[in-house]
Order: C-alpha cells, then structure tokens, then sequence
C-alpha cells in the first residue's frame, strides 16, 4: 500500500510559504451557459484570485434572504447545536452553519443557476457543497476573523487534499467603512503558506469562535502584501464577491457562503475528531450532478 503524499503540508513546527501546485481554473474559458462568465471575468479571476460580481441578486431577494436569516438565528431546532456559533465573549449570534439544510430558502439559493453555472465552470466538473455558512456580524458586539486561508483549514481539518475549492459570498448588507468591509489579498491564491503549530483535537469547537491555529503570522502576510497588495471591497447587497478585518463596526455585515468541492475529490481522514457533518460533508453523495447543489462568491486569496 502507497503512502499518501502530503501536497500541501501545514500545521508544522516552523511557517513556510510554497507555490500552489492546482491550476486555479480547470477547465477552458468557455461560457457555456447565460449565467456562465465571459472569458475576460475568468482571466481576472484566475490572476488575482477573487471576481465581484454586481447585482446578482435583485433587491426583494436580498430582502427575503436576511428575513430568512433572521428566522434562522431563533429557531428552535438550531439553539444549543453546533452549527449555530456565538460570539466569544457574548451570547450574540456569530455564525449559523449548513443553512441550506435548516431553510428552503437557502436550500434554493444553493441550487440557483446565477450561481452554480459560475462555480461548475471554474471547476470544470459538477459540484458539492463541502462548507456553508452565514457570518453575522451584529454591531459592536462582532468579532473579526483574523487573516487565514479557508483551504488551509479544510486541508489540515477537514482533509481536503487538493487545492479544488471554489467559495463563494453573496452579500446580505452593503460593505462600507462603517461595518468592517472584507478585505483580501490578490494573487495570494497562487501561494500556500503552511502554519506552524500543531492543531488541537477538536480544534473548531474553539476556533469557530476564535481562530488561533492555521494563521499566518504578520511577517508573512506583510510579505504577500508587498507582492500583491491589499484590496477592501466597498460593496452594496446583492453582490456576490470574496473574504474580512478586526472592526468592531457600527453597522451589521450579514454575507452568505457556500464552498464547493469538485465531486471526485475524496476527503482524507485527519486527526482523531475530525471536523462533523455540522461543519462540512465527508464527500459527494452518490449521483451528485451539476445541478446538485452550491453556494454563493467566487474567491481563491487570503483573507482577513
């Protein structure tokens, strides 16, 4: 029996940065539905690692998206879980996880073509939903989410072994100066910085209210940087857009995220208590077809 060879280790003694070795679009720049992307939004995705796109969603869709999200934080069926997360030092709703399995709404919003029809040609296969979340960042009492990379998590924890990943964000507030906007870094998507330390058991029951392990430390990402700058995405509700800041704002910041996996990439095991189903899928159910499900931004770089 072969050993597995890591690709991308982490979570080591000591911080390294490496070159990514997927291809960040894998499949050609063809648009092959109405909702598909032109070849010049797929180009500037593939090189700077994240693409805004306006107005996806109407008004009265973005409206009935942050009732449903209001629904979702007082559900019975979700107090005392492990998908619904409060804040660190407050009993304020941080984030509430697999949201299409709690509501129709976002069920339909996996499934919508404006959506999945970008995801599945970037990836150039059908696609899973491997990670889905809402950020609520209520004002004054939200906390940031310190600068990470979501693959670097979903390999070390949850065994994602390949760099396949397309995320999305679908904005449920306007992003300004007032509620912490997100931030990222372009063409950090080309590069993995491996973290140093060893992760816990069990890790996320911490790290979902505050991450500590799988950051890069502030040399490294000053050094990303001074390569590809620092870009803060102003952007209205509607949106569909990329990752976040320390900013105890004012104002909420409700964002929508789904992550899709490509079907044949199969997880590996990692750790004694890998992350549940509460957090991720294990792999791709069987039959699972283009259509099947998906999520909402399109983003590859590191992010605050």
């Amino acid at each position: 029996m072969h050993a597995r060879i890591d690709l991308y280790p982490t979570r080591e003694e000591t911080e390294s940065v490496r070159d990514r070795i997927d291809p960040v679009v894998f499949e050609e720049k063809v648009r092959q539905s109405p909702f598909g992307l032109e070849p010049e939004e797929v180009g500037f995705y593939e090189e700077n690692g994240f693409l805004t796109l306006p107005e996806v969603f109407s008004p009265d869709e973005t409206d009935l998206f942050r009732k449903e999200l209001s629904n979702l934080k007082n559900l019975p069926e979700l107090q005392g879980r492990e998908e619904l997360v409060r804040e660190p030092d407050s009993n304020v709703v941080r984030s509430i996880f697999s949201q299409h399995r709690f509501s129709k709404v976002f069920d339909d919003l996996s499934r919508d073509p404006r959506i999945l029809d970008k995801v599945t040609q970037l990836l150039g296969s059908g696609a899973y939903i491997h990670h889905a979340r809402i950020n609520v960042k209520a004002p004054y009492y939200g906390k940031s989410f310190y600068w990470h990379s979501d693959f670097e998590t979903w390999h070390a924890e949850d065994g994602i072994p390949r760099c396949r990943v397309v995320t999305g964000w679908l904005m449920l507030t306007e992003n300004n100066e007032f509620n912490g906007p997100l931030y990222l870094i372009p063409k950090s998507h080309k590069r993995f910085v491996s973290c140093a330390g060893k992760t816990p058991e069990a890790h996320h029951k911490k790290s979902l209210r505050k991450q500590e392990y799988g950051v890069p430390s502030p040399e490294t990402i000053r050094k990303l940087v001074e390569e590809g700058g620092a870009h803060r995405l102003l952007r209205r509700a509607g949106h569909v857009d990329v990752p976040r800041r320390e900013h105890h704002a004012c104002l909420p910041r409700q964002r929508i995220a789904l992550a899709a996996n490509q079907p044949d990439v199969r997880l590996q095991q990692r750790g004694k208590h890998p992350r549940g189903q509460t957090l991720r899928r294990r792999n791709a159910p069987a039959g699972i077809s283009a259509r099947h499900r998906f999520h909402a931004t399109i983003v590859g770089s590191l992010s605050d």
